[in-house]
């Protein structure tokens, strides 16, 4: 490699030649830029990019090398933590979620995911969304794999909290009561038929429906020794005064309970606390459920109306004790910050893309703005003996690189065409002799028809 340093006068004319505004920072060697590449960093890598696309425009030949000896050298463990995230399609029927494309759906997410993180202190990397409705996210900061795969489950939280009365039918006489039996069991199995079709359950009443209880709902059914499921009836909302979800929250707090599992504290937004003491004061002795994505994960017998604050236990499988207080926080994190608009689930261990692999797009795009000088160097990096990672990285930049020069290529001959059809073009004002006919000017005018005498 040719080492070189441009004077910051230089590199700021550089990177003005591509359009780009000049960065105040210290002069830096092409080879200082290529590193950067494999930054976690988002802002960092790009940095890196453009630098470097500034740096060719004058000296191709030394970031060549520059970039050619970066992706030839041993590659360091990353300073990061890599986990993924997708859609869950599955979850969005069930709850009833109008159907999205995968691009449309993740969207609405990515902005609350990044929030999430940032709020829990974490030191953002970068995070890329692809067209299937999978996130991949790159954390600055090595973590065990374990954590990595506890933060994939808390960020998947969907944060959605009601709040429904358990509903009583009134006794009136024992035809009644067999009645409501009866809807009760034929309501349950259509509420199994549409899990079964993993399609919405809709109930056939507009006041009532049912919910499955957590509690009985444990994987693997009767099979693996669980209570068979169990159905709770719960009251649907008359109106907005009488809609209780986690947006009545002002804040929320984790803790750990007395009895060890972890809990979050509501703290009622003031604005709603007369309707919550209004809407408790008519259950008094009745019980409330606490419902998470349809599922209800507690009951509670209402002694006196609730006024300014709520205990709910928080979302998810218990664990061992130290880890309560995290379960507890990030469930608070997730309900202050709100419900996420279409539901997530984590990407197993063994399918998460390495640090490595989502960085390479950096080294790709910075390989492809060389241009046709840096095909014969990256020809022989393809050929040399590289972990497989970097040749995958070589292999796919080359052929992005070959087809941004047929393009370029493709483009060039159509200019040509078209300006040699210009050029055959007669000037402004005369006629093209090709598109005369025989009623042009140029031709004599056809004898005019003899009149027979």
């Amino acid at each position: 490699m040719r080492p070189f340093r441009l004077a910051a006068a230089s590199f700021v004319a550089a990177l003005a030649a591509c359009g780009d505004a000049a960065p105040r920072a210290p002069e830096r060697t092409a080879a200082a830029w290529a590193l950067d590449l494999e930054s976690p960093s988002y802002e960092q890598s790009e940095a890196a990019v453009k630098a470097l696309a500034g740096l060719a425009v004058e000296h191709g030949p030394e970031v060549t090398d520059a970039l050619v000896a970066a992706l030839s050298r041993t590659q360091p463990p990353p300073d990061a933590t890599t986990f993924s995230i997708r859609l869950d399609p599955g979850a969005a029927t069930r709850l009833g979620l109008e159907p999205l494309d995968a691009p449309d759906a993740v969207a609405l997410d990515l902005s609350l995911v990044r929030r999430r993180l940032l709020d829990r202190g974490l030191k953002f990397g970068s995070m890329r969304a692809d067209g299937e409705g999978r996130i991949d996210v790159i954390l600055i900061g090595a973590r065990a794999p374990e954590e990595a795969a506890r933060l994939a489950r808390d960020v998947c939280r969907r944060g959605a909290l009601e709040f429904r009365a358990v509903y009583v039918p009134p006794r009136i006489d024992a035809a009644a009561a067999k009645a409501f039996v009866a809807w009760r069991e034929a309501e349950i199995e259509a509420f199994k038929r549409a899990e079964q079709q993993g399609a919405p359950y809709a109930p056939s009443r507009p006041d009532i429906r049912l919910a499955r209880e957590a509690a009985a709902a444990a994987p693997g059914g009767v099979e693996s020794g669980a209570p068979p499921p169990s159905f709770v009836v719960i009251a649907e909302p008359t109106g907005i005064a009488d809609t209780f979800d986690e947006r009545i929250a002002a804040t929320a707090t984790g803790f750990v309970g007395s009895d060890g599992r972890a809990r979050v504290r509501l703290s009622i937004d003031p604005a709603r606390r007369a309707d919550l003491t209004r809407w408790t004061t008519t259950l008094v002795g009745r019980e409330l459920a606490v419902v998470r994505d349809g599922v209800v994960t507690e009951r509670a017998r209402v002694g006196v109306p609730w006024t300014t604050t709520i205990d709910v236990l928080a979302a998810g499988s218990p664990s061992v004790p130290p880890d309560e207080a995290a379960r507890a926080s990030a469930d608070a994190s997730a309900i202050a910050l709100g419900r996420l608009p279409r539901p997530l689930a984590p990407v197993p261990p063994a399918d998460v893309r390495s640090t490595t692999e989502l960085l390479a797009p950096a080294f790709e795009r910075a390989i492809v703005g060389l241009g046709p000088a840096a095909m014969p160097a990256l020809e022989r990096l393809a050929a040399a003996d590289l972990p497989a990672s970097r040749k995958t990285l070589v292999t796919r930049a080359l052929a992005s690189l070959r087809a941004r020069i047929a393009r370029r290529e493709e483009a060039a001959r159509e200019e040509k065409a078209r300006a040699a059809r210009e050029k055959e073009k007669p000037p402004e004002g005369e006629a093209d002799p090709r598109d005369r006919t025989v009623n042009d000017p140029g031709e004599p005018p056809p004898p005019p028809p003899q009149t027979p005498k």
